[in-house]
C-alpha cells in the first residue's frame, strides 16, 4: 500500500481522524494563544488539540512565521525588504531549526503510513515543508485530493518567476529544509 500525503489548514488538521499509523508535522504560528477562547474556538497553536487516535505516532509541533524573505527580495525594494525580514530573523525558519525538522522527521518510524502537514491556511509554510521533505526522504507519498493540487501546482513552476503577492509555497521553507538535508548527508546536489 502507497504511503499517503495530506496538507491541510490547522482547522482540518485539528478534524483529521487517522485510519493508520500516521505522523503530523504542526507548523504553528509565532505568535498564538496556547488557550480555547470563549468561543470554544483555537489559534493555530501547538496546545490546539488533535482528536485523539492510536494511529498517532508522531506529532512533530513548530513554530515559526510565514515570512519569505527568499521570495520578496527577488522584485522591487530588495534591500528595504532585506533590512525588514532581518530585523524579523527569530520568526523566519532558521537553518537549525531546519535541521531539527529534518532529523525528526528521519526518526519517523516505518510502519507510519500517512503523513499530515499543517500550517495555518495549508497553501505556504505545510506545502514548502511538505514538498522538501517528501524530497529529502523519496517517500512518493499518494497525495489526498487537495494536497495533490498543491503539490503539483508548486512542483511544477519556477518560484522564482512569480511574485511574492502569489501566497502558494514559502521558498524560504523550501530552501531551508533542503539545505538541512544536504548539511545533515541526507540529500545531495546531484
Amino acid at each position: 500500500m502507497k504511503k499517503q500525503g495530506h496538507i491541510f489548514g490547522y482547522r482540518d488538521a485539528l478534524q483529521f481522524i487517522p485510519n493508520r499509523p500516521s505522523a503530523i508535522i504542526r507548523i504553528c504560528d509565532f505568535e498564538t494563544r496556547d488557550y480555547c477562547d470563549a468561543r470554544g474556538e483555537w489559534d493555530n497553536s501547538p496546545a490546539a488539540p488533535l482528536i485523539e487516535s492510536d494511529h498517532w505516532k508522531n506529532i512533530f509541533s513548530y513554530r515559526f512565521g510565514d515570512i519569505d524573505p527568499d521570495r520578496h527580495t527577488l522584485y522591487e525594494g530588495a534591500e528595504s525588504a532585506k533590512a525588514y525580514f532581518a530585523e524579523l530573523e527569530d520568526r523566519i525558519i532558521s537553518l537549525n531549526l531546519a535541521k531539527t525538522i529534518v532529523r525528526e522527521f528521519a526518526s519517523i518510524p516505518d510502519d507510519v503510513q500517512c503523513y499530515v502537514f499543517h500550517c495555518n491556511a495549508g497553501s505556504s509554510r505545510s506545502p514548502a515543508a511538505a514538498i522538501a521533505l517528501n524530497q529529502i526522504f523519496n517517500l512518493d507519498l499518494e497525495w489526498g485530493e487537495r494536497a495533490a493540487r498543491v503539490v503539483n501546482r508548486l512542483s511544477s513552476r519556477n518560484w522564482e518567476k512569480h511574485h511574492p503577492s502569489d501566497v502558494v509555497g514559502n521558498l524560504t521553507v523550501y530552501n531551508r529544509l533542503i539545505e538541512a538535508g544536504k548539511v545533515l548527508g541526507l540529500l545531495t546536489d546531484g
